[in-house]
């Protein structure tokens, strides 16, 4: 019998990561690009790890992996892994804690900038062949704006100190941080921050995907927004809520937006926000640029090693607390 310990890949990634698992002699790794739930069930029988990008990791699917000691997440969001039933097998889920940080703080300075000195309508003006469109004065600085960055913690505390090197007032709100931390991040604290709305020229959300988070940004907050704010969402699908933003885009409520994730991935064609010019996207990629795929991919694998070698950090199990996991248990 085989004393080594069977790692399945729901969805290749970076080289680097999967570099780190192959050279471990203890460890077989079954590899699969289906990530359909009857696949992922059948080749979970038997494993003791699983890695995930994209796929949905189901009860069903843990159900059918009894020797399952650990999963984990290319990325940091969570809502793909079926906590209900991981919890209570104490089964911690580790997450690419910090490799993606700087990435989507990067993307969402991406959006700033270019929809406040609206990139998108000059280009195309200028390829219209005309560069008199040089005295409308459409864009705007960012300095001395104020930025409300909802939810501080990795990325969000990034996103504050690129803000800060551009001379914006930062101003966040996060359950979870004492008034303290929050300045400690380089963010002024608010209370209420609904309540602030209407001296907000820019918006960016950053909490996890929660049932207390969906639609955290909708008709009300956006109204309350001045008509010359700009929205940006490069944490999860569902934040803000799309119908909302398209009527708040289409009415002139708010100047712009800047989305990379949506509620349906990949996005259908009959999505009403690709209509829109005053929307920037894309396709759920902030995380995914060169350094930062690497990155996940690294830390993805190495998580799972961590584990197995009983020196996984705590800080990186997204679950530690509901599971009481410590390290090396």
């Amino acid at each position: 019998m085989s004393n080594k310990k069977k790692v399945l890949i729901a969805q290749s990634f970076h080289p680097d990561g999967m570099a780190l698992l192959e050279a471990r002699d203890d460890v077989e790794m079954i590899i699969t690009e289906n990530l359909s739930e009857d696949n992922l069930t059948e080749l979970a029988k038997g494993v003791h790890a699983i890695t995930t990008r994209n796929a949905e990791i189901t009860g069903r699917i843990m159900r059918e992996a009894p020797d399952l000691m650990i999963v984990s997440r290319h990325g940091v969001g969570t809502d793909n892994i079926d906590f209900t039933h991981a919890n209570p097998r104490k089964i911690p889920v580790a997450i690419a804690a910090t490799a993606n940080a700087v990435s989507v703080a990067e993307q969402v300075m991406m959006f700033l900038l270019a929809l406040a000195k609206d990139a998108k309508w000059y280009d195309a003006e200028m390829r219209n062949d005309n560069f008199g469109c040089r005295l409308s004065m459409k864009a705007i600085d960012v300095q001395q704006r104020t930025v409300l960055i909802l939810g501080v913690g990795r990325i969000g505390r990034r996103v504050a100190r690129l803000a800060k090197a551009f001379n914006m007032r930062v101003i966040g709100a996060d359950p979870y941080l004492s008034e303290d931390e929050m300045r400690m991040r380089d963010c002024e604290p608010v209370r209420d921050w609904h309540a602030v709305l209407p001296e907000v020229d820019f918006v960016t959300v950053h909490t996890p995907k929660t049932p207390e988070t969906i639609g955290i940004l909708s008709t009300s907050e956006l109204e309350a927004l001045p008509k010359h704010a700009i929205v940006i969402n490069c944490a999860r699908g569902g934040l803000i809520d799309e119908d909302a933003l398209y009527e708040a885009l289409t009415s002139g409520q708010v100047r712009a937006a800047g989305v990379d994730v949506f509620n349906v991935e990949p996005t259908t064609p009959d999505n009403k926000l690709l209509q829109l010019d005053n929307l920037l996207m894309s396709p759920h990629s902030a995380a995914t640029t060169q350094e930062g795929a690497r990155r996940m991919g690294i830390s993805c694998a190495q998580s799972v090693l961590d584990y197995f070698d009983g020196k996984l950090d705590p800080d990186f199990v997204f679950n530690a607390k509901e599971i009481n996991y410590q390290q090396g248990q």
